[in-house]
């Protein structure tokens, strides 16, 4: 009987070791709030490279229309060496 309830609880340590969010962990999930400054830190961040992008995507396309998908891979093989 102490062998299977030993058992049982070595059991119940590895799940809630290998796997904190099972339904069986003695550790509970928590809800996570993100801190306000730091997410308007980060949208401002997205802002400004889209802007950015944008505008130096607007200059590359008016010297020379671009097709994303065909110049995907570009500078991969600019960087091989070519026999």
């Amino acid at each position: 009987m102490v062998g299977a309830v030993g058992f049982v609880l070595v059991i119940i340590l590895a799940v809630t070791w290998f796997y904190p969010y099972s339904i069986f962990s003695l550790h509970k999930t928590y809800a996570y709030k993100p801190d306000p400054v730091m997410v308007d830190g980060y949208l401002e961040d997205v802002e400004q490279f889209k802007d950015t992008f944008e505008k130096d995507l607007d200059e590359m396309e008016s010297e020379k229309p671009i097709d994303l998908t065909e110049n995907r891979t570009w500078s991969f093989h600019c960087l091989r060496k070519i026999d």
